[in-house]
């Protein structure tokens, strides 16, 4: 190549054989300039990835940002250096700006400063909501209400953030968690559930710190012979942003001496692929998850449930809601059963209406510290879970969190056999918004729309696109996903798009105009 662009040279220009030093300073400079675009459309090729990656809305972890920032910034750097050797002096102010510039990205990857060590461990007796970034606002929130209000809370203790930090460092697995997170892209559920797999076996594999074992081992002696509850309470979990609900495991039924492997599974749920999609999904940095964890008593309970204080669906009528099933109130966290509900006035505290399900099991603690699931029979199964009085009792107390915390709350509660009613968490209430009536459709507007569907031109591969369609919207405030849109008639379509394209006649429903677009038969797709 050399040699061929050194004889156009000397024709060009027509040099002599023996002027050997401009034609290597020509070849130099070629070369350079071969390089320097080389690097450019390096550069240009990860931005474009990277702009496609956030107009189509794939998750990107702050790790796979921060790797192609580093390429483009190893691409931009070389571009840099092959200017400078192509003309001396004329370019090196690049250098600084570009310095200054990798910087200031250094500076936003790296997060907020570490903070001070504090305790592996606090007693919940001692916890305030000031500790909430040690403790997890799940923690926190139970040892305000427990002091401020003097409502019943479980007997127990918090492993803290600083005890995740040190359990992490200690082990390297920090730096493990990166690599790993570097290594698998992510961008599938396939590859995000391996990773996860991965370093949930890392976090299995890591000795816990002898300072950790011996503060638990301290806590466990001090209450006694009793079983815990080993719950999530991360940083930034149930709050406005991110409200994490169901993303993490807790472990019920635990023995003192099973506190650390409980720990640790609830440590490692943190990296399961469903946490990590969630995580990318709110933008959110995962290596700035920390998990502090609730070692509570469990409680023998003949009754649970959760209060909303306000209607979560948004109607707003002056009432708050509690349901309740008979035994552990995990039946409706998880939804495994149906539940009776007393709709309660605020002002009054009497409750206006009850609708007591036909409920099929109970989650109950057996006398191994184990919860066992036990099938109903008969007039069980229509026996109300609580009566009038423990329905406005409940009310009460809910009404007295929500005035503290000046918000509407989401509550989960137990009753235990002696008839103590005990606040196991409390949280925000997102509230959604109403649903708004579509408007009347009658049959002059239904078949204006008709014509103009029809007039238009067909869109890209419509089948595909409405096969899949159906508006929906994710209810946070119930512990599982309620679509707060109604569904429409006829074979259920499973949802993509959360609205149609801006082309589509707003008076007609996609299934009435279906059959009218250009290719397709009456039937529906």
């Amino acid at each position: 190549m050399k040699t061929a662009i050194r004889t156009l040279f000397n024709f060009i220009h027509g040099n002599p054989e023996g002027k050997a030093e401009a034609v290597d300073t020509f070849l130099n400079k070629s070369e350079e300039f071969r390089l320097l675009l080389s690097a450019n459309g390096k550069a240009l090729e990860l931005m474009a990835e990277m702009t496609e990656a956030a107009q189509t809305g794939l998750p990107s972890g702050i790790t796979r940002v921060r790797a192609y920032s580093v390429m483009v910034a190893s691409s931009v750097r070389q571009m840099i250096e092959r200017l400078c050797l192509m003309a001396p002096g004329k370019y090196d102010g690049l250098r600084d700006v570009f310095n200054d510039i990798v910087l200031a990205m250094d500076q936003a990857f790296s997060g907020p400063p570490a903070p001070v060590r504090g305790p592996v461990v606090l007693a919940l007796r001692q916890v305030r909501a000031k500790d909430m970034p040690e403790t997890g606002s799940k923690v926190a929130l139970l040892g305000e209400i427990r002091s401020e209000l003097g409502l019943e809370v479980p007997r127990g203790f918090a492993i803290t953030a600083s005890a995740f930090r040190l359990f992490l460092e200690s082990n390297g697995l920090d730096d493990e968690i990166g690599r790993l997170t570097q290594i698998h892209d992510g961008n599938s559920l396939t590859e995000l559930t391996e990773l996860g797999r991965t370093i949930r076996h890392a976090v299995d594999m890591a000795p816990m710190p002898t300072e950790l074992e011996e503060a638990i081992e301290a806590q466990c002696e001090r209450l006694g012979d009793i079983r815990f509850a080993v719950r999530s309470s991360a940083l930034g979990e149930d709050s406005e942003q991110a409200g994490f609900a169901g993303q993490f495991q807790s472990v019920l039924g635990v023995r003192g001496s099973q506190i650390l492997d409980a720990y640790r599974t609830v440590v490692a749920s943190m990296y399961s692929a469903t946490a990590l999609t969630y995580v990318r999904n709110r933008g959110l940095r995962e290596d700035e998850m920390v998990m502090a964890a609730g070692c509570m008593e469990m409680i023998d309970a003949v009754a649970g449930g959760v209060i909303y204080t306000r209607p979560p669906m948004g109607h707003s009528d002056g009432s708050l809601i509690v349901t309740a099933v008979p035994g552990l109130p995990c039946a409706v966290v998880d939804g495994s059963s149906l539940v009776d509900s007393w709709t309660v006035n605020r002002e009054t505290g009497r409750v206006l209406d009850r609708d007591v399900a036909e409920k099929e099991i109970r989650f109950v603690l057996a006398s191994t510290g184990k919860v066992r699931k036990e099938k109903l029979y008969g007039g069980r199964q229509l026996a109300p879970a609580i009566s009038d009085g423990d329905a406005e009792r409940l009310a009460a107390m809910a009404l007295r969190i929500e005035r503290y915390f000046g918000r509407p709350q989401d509550i989960e509660w137990a009753k235990a056999r002696d008839g103590r009613i005990v606040i196991l968490q409390c949280r925000p209430l997102t509230i959604c918004d109403p649903v708004q009536p579509a408007p009347p459709v009658d049959e002059e507007s239904r078949g204006m729309a008709l014509c103009q569907a029809a007039s238009r031109p067909a869109p890209v591969r419509p089948r595909a696109m409405w096969s899949r369609w159906r508006p929906r919207r994710t209810c946070s405030a119930s512990r599982t996903a309620r679509s707060c849109w109604p569904a429409p008639p006829g074979p259920s379509f499973r949802p993509c798009c959360p609205a149609p394209p801006p082309w589509w006649p707003s008076s007609a429903a996609p299934w009435a105009i279906w059959p009218t677009l250009p290719g397709n038969t009456p039937s529906r797709p």
